[in-house]
């Protein structure tokens, strides 16, 4: 995709070039309303700015854009182990969140963070199952390195890291399988994304290719990420299935809902019905702990810092790279 140029804006917006500059570099008088315009112009074809003399200061700082659940430590951990990645490798971390990590938002705190010449970009959770044009261009023409965490559907042209969370699922059921479950439950979150249907696909996989015994699956799916989600859809499942004896849940917040239902029913847990969770965040510090497929955080911050290291060295803008990572099933 071309770069947006000043010149491109000055048509866009029917002023002309010395104006658009005026506006761009805070030199000279624009009145109020025509600069609102080339600023609102500007803003939609995703036009940044180039920054020229740059402090030095500002070349050690990464600007970090995630998504927010009051609920999940997940990011917060993930942030955690950035920091202490950049930190290694000399950067300092600036972090912005987002209720709902969609391309609106993507676009704003994006252009924020570039007005503050931050040297590269990280993006985790990214919502929208595919970028617009303008965030597109908007990172596109930014000129730092950009580097997207999990989340990243349709973000090709980027620099990714994704974690194979069908891995995570499957070996999670499949450990399930081995110790004779027959009844299984697999706690969903509905959100129809990429990742929640690679979650559910380890999970259906694992089943369809053990064929020691018949099995008997139960998928219950949960508007939204709460214990009291959890809660509910076990309870529902052991209506349509009092059979079960196994469940696997979508992360560790709905795993300690199930477990909260379970132990009020006077279930035993793994006695009577064995759960794991996923992201291994929670789970050992439930009332019962519980086996959890561990996500590698602290690898995923490491290979982003190193291709942001690499990036920024680079005489040359180096091709994006994508990396998967795979999870593992925890036990303790």
């Amino acid at each position: 995709m071309p770069n947006i140029r000043l010149s491109d804006v000055a048509n866009a917006a029917n002023v002309s070039l010395a104006t658009v500059s005026r506006v761009m570099n805070s030199s000279g008088y624009v009145a109020d309303g025509v600069k609102a315009h080339v600023e609102n112009v500007a803003s939609e074809l995703g036009y940044i700015h180039p920054v020229k003399n740059r402090k030095k200061t500002s070349q050690n700082v990464i600007g970090v854009i995630s998504n927010y659940n009051s609920l999940s430590p997940y990011f917060p951990t993930l942030y955690h182990h950035i920091q202490k990645a950049a930190i290694l490798h000399g950067y300092y971390c600036v972090e912005v969140t987002a209720e709902s990590l969609d391309d609106d938002a993507l676009a704003f705190h994006a252009t924020e963070l570039l007005k503050m010449e931050v040297s590269a970009l990280i993006i985790m959770g990214y919502l929208s199952d595919s970028l617009n044009q303008k965030c597109r261009q908007i990172l596109n023409n930014s000129s730092v390195p950009v580097v997207f965490l999990e989340r990243t559907a349709d973000c090709q042209g980027f620099h990714r890291i994704f974690v194979d969370n069908s891995l995570g699922t499957y070996e999670a059921t499949k450990y399930l399988l081995e110790q004779g479950h027959t009844h299984l439950l697999y706690l969903a979150y509905g959100k129809k994304a990429n990742e929640e249907r690679k979650r559910l696909f380890g999970f259906s996989r694992a089943i369809d290719t053990y064929k020691k015994m018949s099995i008997h699956k139960t998928i219950i799916t949960t508007r939204e990420i709460s214990p009291r989600s959890g809660s509910a859809g076990v309870l529902k499942a052991l209506q349509e299935d009092p059979g079960i004896t196994a469940i696997v849940a979508w992360n560790d917040i709905l795993a300690s809902g199930a477990e909260n239902a379970l132990l009020s029913i006077g279930k035993k847990i793994p006695e009577d019905i064995e759960l794991i969770g996923c992201d291994n965040i929670l789970a050992p510090y439930l009332p019962v702990p519980i086996p959890s497929i561990a996500m590698p955080l602290a690898e995923i911050a490491s290979a982003a810092l190193e291709i942001i290291d690499k990036s920024l060295k680079a005489k040359q803008k180096p091709s994006p790279r994508t990396l998967t990572l795979e999870p593992t099933l925890s036990l303790k």
